[in-house]
């Protein structure tokens, strides 16, 4: 809501960053049960972890991804995933975001170690916010978790550079992130409430995923929205297919049957 009111301006820019260090042990290549981690098209950060951040980004933004440029790289450990990346999108409104991802650096910018929620791991050290996302606006920049808000006051004759920036920070309730989803995921079940968040949300998530790795494969410009055309004119033709074996066996009295 805060990066979506108009005290905010319009969105110009964000930038959002997933880095921190999984230990070795997460990745065994030769273990059946985890050995996926280490493979490309099933494990990485993308896959794994950035599919999370363009979620939040979506929902606090409220806006579409239009395109995607990305680029990534296997030479933290040399597995045929990826371990580090970065990728530029281009926003329904006209802003622009970067996200940097990797899974092999030591580092506090991360949602899970910035927001504290997940008991799993430890605190960070020192006293000063951390921030893992940076929302730009035409009247303020709001930094993501902390909420620290920098913009001029109405004292400034002419807002620029040359003028003082202030700063205030957002006041916000905690709470358990897991229980406050179960509370809602209930009140969903028992008609109460309406999901925050639906199927095609995660299928639109989902897209900009791939286009991702589409981009850092191909090394040009992938719109989520092509990739979700082609699948769907890909439904409808798998569709018309079955149709017209199911009325061919209709015509002829006997079942369809299918080779390969």
């Amino acid at each position: 809501e805060v990066v979506q009111d108009s005290d905010f301006g319009t969105l110009r820019g964000l930038s959002a960053e997933f880095v921190l260090l999984k230990p070795e042990s997460y990745f065994q290549p030769s273990d059946l049960r985890v050995g996926w981690r280490c493979q490309k098209n099933k494990g990485g950060p993308v896959l794994i972890n950035l599919i999370h951040d363009v979620d939040l980004l979506r929902y606090i933004t409220g806006r579409e991804v239009l395109s995607v440029f990305a680029s990534t790289s296997t030479s933290g450990r040399g597995f045929d995933v990826e371990d580090t990346g970065a990728a530029t999108v281009t926003l329904s409104g006209g802003a622009v975001g970067t996200f940097l991802f990797s899974d092999a650096s030591p580092s506090p910018w991360s949602y899970e170690f910035t927001t504290g929620e997940n008991r799993k791991y430890p605190k960070l050290p020192g006293v000063d916010a951390t921030d893992c996302y940076h929302f730009m606006g035409t009247k303020q920049s709001i930094a993501f978790p902390s909420l620290r808000r920098f913009k001029y006051g109405q004292e400034v004759r002419e807002a620029g550079w040359d003028s003082p920036l202030t700063l205030e920070r957002e006041q916000v309730q905690h709470q358990d992130p897991i229980i406050a989803q179960m509370e809602h995921f209930a009140k969903v079940c028992r008609g109460e409430e309406e999901p925050l968040c639906g199927g095609r949300d995660g299928i639109e998530s989902l897209a900009v995923i791939m286009a991702v790795l589409r981009s850092s494969q191909t090394q040009a410009v992938v719109s989520p929205k092509s990739l979700l055309d082609k699948a769907r004119d890909g439904m409808d033709c798998a569709a018309d297919a079955g149709d017209g074996e199911s009325a061919s066996a209709s015509q002829s009295g006997s079942p369809s049957t299918k080779t390969s």
